[in-house]
């Protein structure tokens, strides 16, 4: 119903394949309508987007830079953030 907050959030698979192109039209619509009253998928959706973009930059150099014990970071959640932002130009996506 109109204005109700879902019960379920999305997957982050479902995201993925949201932003591939891969889902039908009815499930994209209630995916569409799922992130426009849901918070957390809203934020969620926004991650995975920025995700899919630096993924689509990479290169087998790239990864096999950031392989080098040299260029690895301690914290791995820092790796993360240093590698999307190394490899999205250091701009942020919009979802």
């Amino acid at each position: 119903m109109p204005g109700e907050r879902p019960t379920e959030h999305l997957t982050t698979e479902t995201l993925l394949d949201y932003f591939e192109h891969k889902l039908s039209e009815s499930k994209e619509g209630e995916t569409e309508r799922h992130i426009a009253v849901c918070d957390k998928c809203t934020r969620r959706a926004r991650r995975v987007r920025e995700l899919c973009g630096a993924w689509d930059k990479w290169t087998a150099a790239n990864h096999a830079a950031l392989e080098k014990p040299a260029n690895r970071l301690d914290k791995p959640e820092k790796a993360d953030r240093a590698q999307i932002k190394q490899f999205s130009g250091g701009k942020k996506r919009q979802a």
